[in-house]
């Protein structure tokens, strides 16, 4: 008994994809992907809470880079009257030598209605419904480690944390406390 070999003219049966369906796979792929994107970005930046935290974390970084470039110590703060925060390089390289209120804001932003500050954290303390959000950035870049928690109308929670020694800010969908509190 003799076993046929594949001649070059045989037909071997090869297991595959044409490529006719994979140009029809990745078409429809583009497609769903064309009308799928308008929507999950719309969901992205049109969410005010987001929107604030994205926000309130390039104003973060850049008082840490503004304490840096300048070699001066730098203070965020929140007025719960404006629903604002905002951030201030001190004149001097002592945190003591001026009086606050005299130091010119530098850039600040708006909470929008449908969004405010739940609760902040600093050394281990929480307050709610504070006033006194006021967190140090020194020349180095190091600063107090703290969590900030926005809130909004629809109770859920967004939390920022700002750790002394690490340039990250961390983000958290949901009321997180620090470990230690």
């Amino acid at each position: 008994m003799r076993l046929a070999m594949p001649t070059r003219f045989s037909k071997i049966h090869q297991a595959g994809f044409s490529l006719l369906e994979l140009i029809v796979v990745c078409a429809l792929i583009g497609i769903m992907l064309t009308v799928a994107a308008p929507v999950l970005r719309d969901g992205l930046y049109s969410d005010p809470l987001k929107s604030s935290t994205r926000k309130l974390i390039n104003l973060i970084n850049l008082a840490r880079e503004q304490a840096t470039d300048e070699q001066k110590y730098c203070r965020l703060s929140y007025d719960s009257g404006e629903q604002q925060f905002f951030f201030q390089l001190l004149p001097g390289t002592q945190v003591d030598v001026v009086e606050l209120e005299e130091m010119d804001i530098q850039q600040s932003f708006t909470l929008p209605e449908s969004v405010h500050l739940h609760s902040f954290s600093k050394n281990g303390t929480t307050e709610t419904g504070s006033d006194t959000l006021q967190i140090w950035f020194n020349p180095r870049g190091y600063n107090e480690q703290a969590a900030i928690h926005l809130e909004n109308d629809d109770d859920d929670v967004m939390s920022i944390h700002i750790e002394p020694f690490v340039t990250e800010v961390r983000i958290f969908d949901a009321y997180t406390p620090f470990v230690n509190e």
